[in-house]
């Protein structure tokens, strides 16, 4: 005698997706099969592992590196690459991690030295799969000093002296 069962799951939340267990036993013993259920679909950036501020702020001769990190949710697994001005950056500056086991996520990690005017700019990653694509741009500025504030005056009394001004336009 054999024993069937359809289970249809509905995916209407994120919460709906992972790993469903069935088990099967009889006086003659018992059986368990897992069945994991993944969410096809897009890249998209995971915001919280990734480079959080998409402004960062470095100076020519810098020698400490600017690291640029993108980190993707997709299945199908998404191609990742990084690019500037339309430019790939050299794969010595680029490291991708695959995800691994149970982890859907893509790591990209891309390694900034800021030698000249030349570095800096828009880096944008790109993440695609055959269902679709997605970007996450990081600009990497050189500071500029301020502007002089407007209006100064002074108040001078016996015991201090007292600055206002107007911030700059």
């Amino acid at each position: 005698l054999l024993s069937y069962l359809t289970a249809t799951v509905i995916t209407d939340s994120d919460e709906d997706f992972g790993a469903y267990t069935c088990h099967a036993s009889n006086s003659l013993g018992s059986a368990t099969h897992i069945v994991d259920i993944y969410k096809q679909g897009p890249p998209r950036i995971n915001v919280e592992e990734s480079t959080k501020k998409t402004e960062l702020y470095s100076y020519v001769d810098n020698p400490t590196a600017v690291t640029i990190k993108c980190v993707w949710w997709g299945d199908p697994k998404p191609t990742l690459s990084i690019r500037k001005n339309d430019t790939a950056l050299p794969s010595g500056d680029v490291e991708v991690k695959e995800p691994t086991g149970e982890n859907m996520l893509s790591y990209l990690t891309a390694t900034v030295i800021t030698d000249g005017d030349e570095d800096f700019g828009t880096y944008t990653c790109h993440a695609s799969n055959y269902i679709g694509s997605a970007n996450y741009s990081v600009d990497i500025n050189k500071p500029v000093p301020p502007t002089t504030p407007r209006n100064i005056t002074f108040n001078l009394t016996c015991d201090h002296l007292t600055v206002a001004w107007m911030p700059p336009e």
